[in-house]
């Protein structure tokens, strides 16, 4: 909790809104890694290196969070939140650098939390019904240094190509759907 409590105040610090409690699993597992970057796993990979965050999120057999701010100097800081929970993997970085305004980075921020609670939130409730297609992940990176997208991918291998995929907002419209389906998938 004082993790969680210590995270919120870094984010309030930047002027960010803050995230609700960490999914169930994580709460207990996070912990400060570097100066404003939380996990709840030791950090050995650069959060920068998106492809090689991508196979080690699906190397992963349980759930995984890491979120906060890290880069190589002033105009390369992003603000990144990757997530693993059950079958929804989320990655998303959000450029930190001193070329944008403050509010312009506060605001991109923000949204990347606010929408990281809204998928857990509508991935909690497909699961919790039982509506969650069967042996499907949901991969989501929205980047502002690389490809970005949603595929609903067989098994937890990394996507290969996202720009085949779908749009993140068409990513949220497809849960919605499957809360709102009569029938389990």
């Amino acid at each position: 909790m004082a993790t969680h409590t210590a995270f919120n105040s870094m984010l309030g610090s930047e002027g960010l809104d803050t995230m609700p409690e960490w999914p169930a699993g994580l709460a207990g597992r996070m912990s400060q890694v570097a100066d404003g970057l939380f996990s709840s796993e030791p950090v050995t990979v650069s959060p920068s290196d998106l492809g090689q965050w991508q196979i080690t999120l699906s190397e992963l057999s349980g759930d995984f969070a890491l979120c906060g701010f890290a880069g190589y100097g002033i105009q390369s800081i992003a603000f990144h939140l990757f997530l693993k929970h059950g079958p929804l993997i989320l990655l998303m970085q959000t450029a930190w650098g001193g070329y944008q305004s403050q509010e312009d980075r506060a605001a991109s921020a923000s949204g990347a939390v606010g929408l990281a609670n809204r998928f857990i939130e509508l991935a909690e409730s497909v699961q919790s019904r039982g509506r969650w297609p069967a042996d499907q992940v949901l991969w989501i990176i929205d980047s502002d240094f690389s490809d970005s997208g949603c595929v609903w991918a067989q098994g937890t291998a990394p996507p290969n190509n996202l720009s085949a995929g779908v749009s993140v907002l068409s990513a949220l419209n497809s849960l919605e759907a499957l809360l709102d389906s009569a029938q389990p998938s």
